[in-house]
């Protein structure tokens, strides 16, 4: 989508959240403004939702993509988990991993606010601040 710049994201978004069918609206990069994802009942019926965007006065642009095949969705696998997994050409290790050494304990253990994640494989830790990786 393509906003109102004038009005900023917070504005529009709140103005799309009136829209029942919209179930995520997320600020990207690149050329468009928001990506959405919506709720239709049939292949035409994007067109209503977007219609419905566009009378908010707060999108200028939108155009739609549909989803024809889900190849795989809700991965668990820490991202950092598998990059650490993979070393870059050469053998370095990827800055900010360390390894302390044989494998210590489960593939995810909780730490407070932090979960820590050890391969089990090549005995790395690598830790994030974020909570939603299980």
């Amino acid at each position: 989508m393509t906003i109102n710049q004038d009005l900023g994201h917070d504005a529009v978004a709140e103005a799309l959240a009136a829209i029942p069918e919209l179930i995520e609206v997320h600020t990207v990069s690149g050329s468009s403004d928001l990506i959405a994802r919506i709720a239709a009942r049939s292949n035409p019926d994007p067109q209503r939702v977007l219609d419905a965007m566009i009378a908010t006065r707060t999108v200028l642009r939108a155009s739609s993509v549909i989803v024809l095949n889900t190849h795989f969705q809700g991965r668990t696998l820490n991202p950092l988990e598998a990059a650490a997994a993979r070393r870059p050409p050469g053998g370095r290790q990827a800055a900010g991993v360390r390894s302390p050494g044989p494998a210590q304990g489960p593939l995810v253990q909780s730490r407070g606010a932090a979960k820590h994640f050890e391969s089990e494989e090549r005995g790395r830790r690598i830790s994030s601040s974020q909570n939603d990786y299980n």
